[in-house]
């Protein structure tokens, strides 16, 4: 028996990522029980068996005690001297994401304590040199894993102050600045490496530092134009008169946004108020909604702060979006049962709709296990019924919906938890079970993913880039790979961002997909 739909795609996503291949293989070898052990020890510079031993004692009591010899002898880690081994930075970098969306940022906080004193009991009460070589500072692994600005601006006060002490000899300075370029290689994918190499050579050879007048030399020498700027951030309100209906058929209603921390913690709540209109599908399903979306611009895709990324995130590019209409909520298995029984205007549709596709049964859950093609074919026949237009959001569109005005890595904010989004519970909840972001617009991050119109394409550098007015990115391919947006279910915070991509087979159907439509604000 092949590999089932969901172990492929799977086996995709680790295509893209061979850090998380090799993790995930690790796993699969010698079970999560050593893969957590894996994320506690990914702070230290250098692991000693001593260290992963106190480590498994004082965090992960239960684990076996192998799992220790499991880490260090496997292809996580590599030997560089006596009992010596080291991580490679990609490595940390997705072990401490791991220990962070598994334990949460209490956890990672406690382990970096945790490292701070051993350091201090090994340097100052055994004088075992052994343990310099872990690493001075992993209170800076904690923040480069957490809050990655603030470990670039603690290594330069660091960096600062030491260069003012009269005691340091050179060799002193060099052992230090090869400690800092360390970090630097760790807070690579925020961009600060070329940072901080520079100024741990400059503290080694005991030259001034001045950050901000360097980032700006740096920048105006690979090419940038700089300059100082004041401004303001405008919302534009959307134009019920320029709607494809009349205005009496668009109706108001307040909601509540959740702020969150870096915790995951509520911090804030927002009232806004949304326009829509309704679809009415008979008695006794829940009507359609359509949220209007106001036009804008914003930077689609992953910027260099955002340590989740994958790849075919990037580049960031601006998009400018037209207004339209999105359904508030991913379509429910009601809705879908309702326009599944209209006529079809498909002349070679291959076979009908089924009028009960998903796994995970209920009338205000997603509908499910339908393929881009079927989706599709719903619009069409809604589009029938109702005579406006009916689509698929573009990819463009669904992220400026999703995102609605944010630049965090979630519309809640810069972490979400198991209180805010349906993912990590093993099914789909119905629809509207969690807040909304400030467009009205439900379920965006979680629960299913969505099928949006475009085609697959591997980063927004290909064939000459995306389209920068928010319209579908084709190819000529009508059976290319299309893509979905938004996460689902499975316990994978990071594919829930808002910036997070993923692609399938137009005729595939998953237990994780659904979609939501866009009705076309005509006129403009």
């Amino acid at each position: 028996m092949g590999p089932s739909a969901r172990e492929r795609r799977q086996e995709r996503r680790l295509r893209r990522d061979p850090t998380e291949r090799r993790i995930r293989v690790f796993e699969q070898r010698y079970g999560r029980m050593a893969t957590n052990l894996a994320a506690h020890a990914a702070f230290p510079l250098t692991l000693t068996t001593d260290v992963i031993y106190c480590l498994r004692e004082s965090f992960l009591p239960d684990c076996p005690w192998y799992a220790a010899a499991d880490v260090l002898l496997s292809g996580l880690c590599t030997p560089v001297g006596y009992d010596l081994y080291e991580m490679e930075a990609a490595t940390r970098r997705y072990l401490l994401r791991y220990l962070r969306d598994q334990f949460g940022d209490g956890q990672v906080e406690a382990v970096a304590d945790f490292m701070a004193a051993y350091l201090r009991h090994r340097v100052l009460g055994l004088k075992d040199n052994r343990a310099l070589m872990l690493g001075e500072k992993p209170q800076w692994t904690a923040l480069a894993c957490l809050q990655p600005g603030k470990a670039r601006d603690e290594i330069y006060q660091a960096l600062q102050h030491l260069a003012r002490q009269q005691t340091l000899d050179q060799q002193d300075r060099f052992r230090l600045a090869s400690l800092v370029e360390s970090y630097g290689d760790f807070l690579a994918d925020q961009g600060y490496q070329h940072f901080m190499v520079e100024w741990a050579d400059k503290f080694a050879e005991e030259e001034p530092i001045d950050a901000q007048a360097e980032m700006v030399e740096q920048l105006q020498n690979a090419g940038f134009s700089v300059r100082w700027v004041e401004f303001e951030v405008a919302t534009v309100a959307f134009g019920v008169e320029q709607a494809p209906m009349e205005e009496s058929e668009l109706y108001t209603v307040n909601i509540e946004t959740v702020t969150v921390n870096e915790q995951g913690e509520e911090i804030a709540r927002e009232p806004h108020t949304v326009s829509y209109f309704e679809e009415l599908l008979g008695d006794p399903i829940t009507p359609l909604r359509l949220v209007a979306i106001p036009s804008g611009e914003f930077m689609m895709g992953s910027g260099e702060e955002d340590s989740d990324k994958y790849g075919d995130e990037t580049p960031q590019h601006l998009v400018k979006v037209k207004p339209f209409f999105i359904s508030q909520y991913p379509v429910t298995q009601a809705q879908w049962k309702a326009v599944a029984a209209m006529p079809t205007p498909t002349e070679d549709l291959e076979e009908d709709l089924k009028p009960e596709p998903s796994r995970f049964s209920g009338d205000e859950r997603p509908v499910e296990q339908v393929s881009w093609h079927e989706a599709v074919e719903f619009c069409a026949r809604l589009s029938k019924h109702t005579g406006r237009i009916y689509r698929l959001p573009t990819e463009a569109e669904w992220e400026y919906a999703c995102r609605a005005d944010t630049t965090t890595p979630y519309y809640f904010g810069p972490k979400i938890t198991e209180a805010w989004v349906n993912y990590n519970v093993g099914e789909t909840t119905s629809v509207g079970k969690f807040p909304p972001n400030a467009f009205g617009l439900y379920d965006m991050h979680g629960n299913v993913c969505e099928w949006c119109a475009d085609h697959w394409h591997g980063n927004y550098e290909e064939d000459g880039g995306p389209p920068t007015d928010g319209s579908a990115w084709l190819t000529e391919d009508s059976d290319a790979r299309r893509v979905n947006r938004g996460g689902s279910w499975y316990p994978y915070p990071r594919l829930c961002r808002s910036a997070c991509r993923d692609d399938d087979l137009p005729g595939d159907h998953y237990d994780d997909i659904g979609f939501r439509v866009v009705c076309e604000a005509r006129g403009l």
